[in-house]
């Protein structure tokens, strides 16, 4: 994926692990609405990104937290 140049760092709420997610910096500014107003899925607009990324940016739970709160 090219043009990922844009670092989103992100911390666990839960336990405060850091990880730095990068993203294309146009996407991140249509998911945070900055587009004229709209609200994006994170899915749809990030769609390279993998599940636990999106829950870190999202909700701020690393995969670690997130499988132990949500057991599958």
């Amino acid at each position: 994926m090219e043009n990922l140049n844009f670092e989103v760092e992100c911390v666990c709420e839960h336990c405060e692990q850091t990880e730095s997610i990068f993203v294309r910096k146009a996407d991140y500014l249509a998911w945070r609405g900055a587009a004229a107003g709209c609200d994006p899925l994170i899915q749809d607009v990030m769609w390279y990104l993998t599940k636990p990324q999106r829950e870190m940016m999202l909700r701020k739970t690393c995969e670690v937290c997130f499988n132990r709160f949500y057991p599958s």
